[in-house]
């Protein structure tokens, strides 16, 4: 399997996505940043703006790990990815207008990139991925009531 780092815009989408559809109290899983941010429910959600960035990068760097145990010769500039001027593209956070099925493609897309090594059993990937799953149940539930009310009418 090959990996690569996806470009920035990819984690925005999936953050931005969080964000937007935070209504209520919600919290991270357990991760650890430069600030020493804690977070400590296995929900993944942003409640606050200022940890938007922080989940980002931390996205990021869990997806620059996974890449990097694929190609553990590599150095960190050689990875496969976005490039600005022959420098592997720094994360900076942006919010982007979305909708859950732009927010669920990104989040596949970056999990099958984050699935090299160990980054699987990563618990900020686990609860990604739990996420994607109740995002999953949610547009067939959807789907199942609309079908449902459409042979209500025939």
């Amino acid at each position: 399997m090959s990996s690569y780092v996806v470009d920035p815009e990819t984690i925005n989408v999936i953050v931005s996505g969080l964000h937007a559809g935070s209504g209520k109290s919600r919290a991270f899983p357990d991760i650890h940043s430069d600030v020493e941010h804690e977070w400590g429910h296995q929900e993944l959600f942003v409640n606050d703006t200022s940890d938007t960035a922080i989940l980002g990068q931390a996205l990021y760097d869990l997806n620059i790990e996974a890449t990097s145990q694929r190609y553990p010769d590599d150095a960190r500039d050689q990875l496969p990815g976005s490039y600005a001027d022959a420098v592997l593209a720094k994360y900076t956070w942006k919010f982007k207008h979305v909708d859950l099925i732009m927010v669920y493609r990104a989040i596949g897309e970056y999990l099958y990139q984050c699935s090299e090594g160990d980054a699987d059993e990563n618990k900020l990937f686990v609860a990604l991925k739990n996420y994607r799953n109740a995002l999953a149940r949610k547009f067939i539930d959807r789907h199942i009531d609309e079908s449902d009310a459409k042979r209500a009418g025939w």
